[in-house]
């Protein structure tokens, strides 16, 4: 088996896990199946506050600036940075004292109900809250913190990011099982360009496995399983999705994708060890190698980068779907409609579509529980939990 390095994308798909059982009839459209339209949630509630004149520009371009996502099936996280003009920045540490606060609420994901609050100092940029199997990863500039599922805070650990070319980045498998801290950092001057990963048990936050490679991997489409690491290479034709299993530095082509190139937004996911999801100018559900199901989205849609929620088992995965009009000489680009739809994996289905009205402003997220019985949606300030239907019988 020929072995490949980032740099050297070369086209040869390669099977290199054991997928799923194939249908008999091969590829599955969603298109000849039904799909649920919901627009009746089980319940919303405004749970953002309205920052209103507080924002400032590169505080609306952090994308980690609200949030939702579940702490298990019965209760959900959302997520804030608010503006408290009453205190001072501290350059020593945002602890210590910051106009910026994360602010994050517990939810009763069936009622609504409010069961805790709590809120950190933190800064402009770089605050996300992730959930792993046993604990939650809450980030506040340049500190990560280890917390139980109870807001306990068992560890806190410094991340800087002094110079522009270096950052982190975290990643969660779809599981909960691993979780992966990417420090990279690229500097011309010093000629280096490199990420270091570090992969903790998604439990007890050991430490499983660190590795070095080189060149940097950072700001792309990648993805985590419990075992490797998938990336979206589009530099060269055919395009393929390449995965390297944990600290071999052994980047293979698992997939050439069908589709022609896609300079626009997408989104890939592994769902599993053995399949994964990708999605540009279609929906595929990939296994070992081998398209289980397909489905082709509108003229003018596409997803929205960066939104993409896995249930633990890997049954269920939703997406978010864009429409686009505009583009063409003078006319500027916009925004027509948003919609959240939700797939059946294990029964090869779409199964939700939620239409997000009105169309956000500032913040947007969603998230799927663990069990994928709920989809929560956050719109701006207010947030709405829809029931996902049980499973679809296959046509």
């Amino acid at each position: 088996m020929t072995v490949y390095s980032k740099s050297q994308l070369v086209a040869k798909p390669l099977a290199l896990f054991v997928g799923l059982a194939l249908w008999t009839s091969g590829v599955v459209y969603a298109g000849q199946t039904k799909s649920t339209d919901s627009s009746s949630p089980i319940w919303s509630a405004d749970v953002i506050q309205d920052l209103g004149p507080n924002r400032t520009a590169p505080f609306m371009e952090d994308r980690d600036r609200a949030g939702v996502i579940f702490l298990d099936s019965r209760q959900l996280v959302v997520h804030e940075v608010d503006l408290d003009t009453s205190q001072l920045s501290s350059r020593r540490s945002a602890d210590v004292s910051s106009p910026f606060r994360l602010r994050v609420s517990v939810l009763d994901s069936s009622s609504g109900r409010s069961i805790l609050a709590r809120e950190w100092g933190t800064r402009v940029r770089h605050s996300s809250v992730l959930v792993s199997w046993g604990g939650i990863l809450l980030r506040t500039g340049e500190t990560l913190r280890l917390l139980s599922k109870d807001f306990v805070e068992l560890e806190s650990m410094p991340i800087p990011h002094p110079n522009p070319g270096e950052e982190w980045e975290m990643r969660v498998s779809a599981s909960r099982k691993s979780v992966l801290l990417n420090y990279y950092k690229q500097d011309w001057k010093e000629r280096v360009n490199f990420s270091r990963f570090t992969v903790l048990d998604g439990k007890t936050f050991e430490v499983r496995q660190t590795w070095t490679e080189t060149p940097a991997l950072h700001n792309t489409l990648y993805s985590i399983s419990d075992t490797a690491m998938a990336t979206d290479e589009h530099l060269h034709t055919p395009e393929h999705i390449f995965i390297s299993p944990f600290g071999k530095n052994r980047w293979e082509p698992i997939w050439q994708k069908s589709e022609r190139s896609c300079a626009g937004p997408a989104v890939l996911t592994f769902v599993t060890d053995n399949s994964f999801v990708y999605a540009c100018k279609e929906f595929s559900f990939v296994s070992g190698g081998q398209v289980l199901m397909k489905q082709t989205f509108d003229k003018g849609q596409r997803p929205v980068a960066g939104k993409v929620s896995v249930t633990e088992d890997g049954k269920h995965v939703a997406i978010s779907l864009q429409r686009v009009k505009g583009g063409f000489f003078d006319t500027e680009q916009h925004t027509s409609s948003t919609r959240v739809v939700v797939y059946d994996l294990s029964s090869m289905v779409q199964v939700l579509t939620v239409n997000v009205h009105p169309l956000p402003k500032n913040d947007y997220d969603f998230a799927l529980s663990p069990d994928g019985s709920k989809l929560a949606v956050l719109n701006d300030q207010r947030l709405s939990v829809y029931s996902v239907p049980v499973q679809w019988a296959r046509e």
